[in-house]
């Protein structure tokens, strides 16, 4: 408040009131020095003459180190500044903020700043190791200046974009899209700038042996000059700051939409007028709009939601099951193609992280709305128990994982068909291990298809209890997904060369990649179809495993629905 900076003040102290941010700070410092330590133990070597052999020698490590800070930069940043403005328009506390002395550059300034100084503090915590690369020698000092102060100028780049979107959009999860939609492109550019920028500046440097006033001469021009490289990059970011003053007065107020509803409403426009030139107008379901003779709060979900009511989740089928169905008649025609796993893998690839997006998004806005529309209150007062209100409100979500289902049991029935008739006519079993992966592909495909949209379900409704904002919600759940599925496979990875049997052979087994894509992960060899087997081992631990997810999750979710709603159970009466 002293230096007049009240709005930096306030959202640097929220900050470091949260835990998530010395936690992110702690898990960003793991890797980034768990790195480091990997690259300098595969350039360093062994043995006694270890520390004198690796003079000259930073280079890789530094190249890793540049190129990780830029990543950190693109993949974190735009999470972290996505909802300045647009947390402010949710609480509706954007309107008195504006009623204040601030003007809206000031605003938009501040909250620029409060974002950059949280990135920069991850970045500080790698200046430790670019005093080792220097050390161990092979790299300029002007090159690390020269990186660093690459990094600074795409951090201020990419944290304007992301105030920018964040002054656009009504929503957190429009801003956190459009934040991310430029990425990739600045991945490319970026990585491919810092590794010709560098070694640039660095020619420059070493030109000439020089003393004195010229030295001084050479540092300054080279400083004029990295300045001058930068101009495009500090242009940008001016220019989306401009743009963000301008548009925080004109998009303060705007209306939410819901783009899911405008798409399925054209969508549904569509069909109908299909509909009308080909069957004259002939329906099959007609949904009938009357009031909830049981189950209100399901009623709801399923008749007033747009990924509740059946003919929008028609729609959805329809846009999933047509392209399968239509790879599956261009295999079964085609003959000539001696496929083991037809189309199977590719739209199993496919299909589990639409559905695993779709069951997240929708899970964790049955309470994420409810906080929106700040009809929370009334839905807590209901007169039903815990047990009864979750089921209710997670009413839209099992008609949507039960659409989900039909895909899937489309691939299976369809692999079930194709290996045990055409593959086999085709005599492509040439072993027993290959009979023995038919079966465990049809044994996993239908686990997953039973116990893995229920288990994100009850993931992100637990998750979405204690994180009230929808997008953290959403982007904890599809991280824990992706921990779920990668770090089992990386840990067998890794040990596999202290033991190659044993408990590790077991150990991808909890991965569900493993058990999707066996055959892509790994082959048999030539063991036998037994119950002995690492195989059935693997797969009968992985279903008992994603049972007790399924149930643990349930029991919390329901056991603790009360207690982080701040909603009082009625007493139980006294015994006489």
């Amino acid at each position: 408040m002293a230096y007049g900076l009240p709005l930096l003040t306030k959202d640097l102290i929220e900050q470091s009131a949260q835990r998530r941010t010395y936690v992110l700070r702690v898990i960003y410092a793991v890797v980034l020095y768990g790195a480091a330590l990997w690259v300098y133990a595969d350039v360093a070597g062994g043995g006694a003459q270890a520390g004198m052999s690796n003079l000259g020698r930073g280079r890789a490590m530094f190249d890793m180190l540049a190129n990780v800070q830029l990543l950190a930069i693109v993949i974190l940043l735009p999470g972290i500044s996505c909802s300045a403005i647009t947390s402010e328009k949710e609480r509706d506390t954007l309107g008195l903020l504006l009623l204040t002395k601030l003007g809206p550059l000031t605003i938009v300034m501040e909250k620029f700043i409060s974002r950059l100084v949280t990135m920069g503090t991850y970045q500080l915590l790698s200046l430790p190791l670019f005093a080792v690369v220097y050390g161990m020698g092979g790299v300029e000092l002007f090159e690390i200046v020269t990186a660093i102060w690459y990094l600074v100028c795409w951090s201020i780049l990419v944290c304007a974009w992301s105030i920018y979107c964040s002054t656009w959009h009504r929503t957190t999860a429009g801003a956190f899209l459009a934040s991310y939609s430029l990425m990739p492109i600045a991945i490319c550019f970026g990585t491919t700038g810092l590794n010709a920028t560098t070694p640039a500046m660095a020619d420059f440097w070493r030109r000439g042996t020089l003393t004195g006033l010229q030295h001084l001469a050479r540092v300054v021009s080279s400083l004029v000059l990295l300045f001058i490289m930068s101009l495009p990059m500090l242009g940008l970011a001016a220019m989306a700051l401009a743009a963000a003053r301008v548009q925080l007065l004109e998009r303060a107020f705007v209306p939410p939409r819901n783009l899911l509803l405008e798409f399925f409403k054209k969508l549904d426009g569509f069909f109908e007028e299909l509909n009308q030139q080909t069957t004259r107008g002939i329906v099959l379901v007609r949904e009938h709009d009357t009031g909830p003779a049981f189950d209100p709060i399901a009623w709801r979900e399923t008749r007033k939601k747009s990924l509740g009511t059946v003919r929008y989740l028609f729609r959805l089928l329809v846009v999933l099951e047509v392209p399968l169905v239509i790879a599956i008649s261009w295999t079964i025609a085609d003959m000539q193609v001696h496929s083991f796993d037809g189309p199977t893998a590719f739209f199993l690839a496919m299909l589990w992280p639409v559905a695993a997006v779709a069951i997240t998004v929708h899970a964790t806005n049955v309470l994420a709305s409810e906080r929106s529309r700040q009809t929370l209150d009334v839905l807590l007062v209901a007169p039903f128990d815990p047990v009864e209100l979750v089921s209710q409100k997670l009413a839209g979500v099992r008609r949507l994982i039960s659409i989900l289902t039909i895909p899937f049991l489309t691939l299976v029935i369809f692999q079930a068909i194709w290996k045990l008739y055409v593959v086999r006519g085709l005599d492509l079993f040439r072993a027993s291990a290959e009979v023995t992966v038919f079966i465990h592909e049809i044994i996993g495909m239908t686990v997953a298809m039973l116990i893995y949209p229920r288990v994100v379900q009850w993931l992100a409704f637990c998750i979405s209890l204690r994180v009230k904002n929808q997008t953290q919600a959403v982007l904890l759940t599809l991280a824990t997904i992706t921990g779920v599925c990668a770090i089992p496979l990386l840990l067998a990875l890794w040990l596999r060369s202290a033991s190659s049997h044993g408990v590790l052979d077991l150990l991808p087994w909890l991965s569900p990649v493993r058990v999707l894509f066996h055959r892509r992960i790994g082959e048999m060899g030539a063991q036998h179809a037994s119950l002995s087997d690492p195989l059935y081992l693997g797969l009968i631990l992985h279903t008992l495993a994603g049972i007790a997810t399924w149930l643990m999750l349930r029991h919390y979710a329901r056991r603790y629905f009360s207690f982080w709603m701040g909603r009082t159970e009625p007493m139980e009466a006294p015994a006489c």
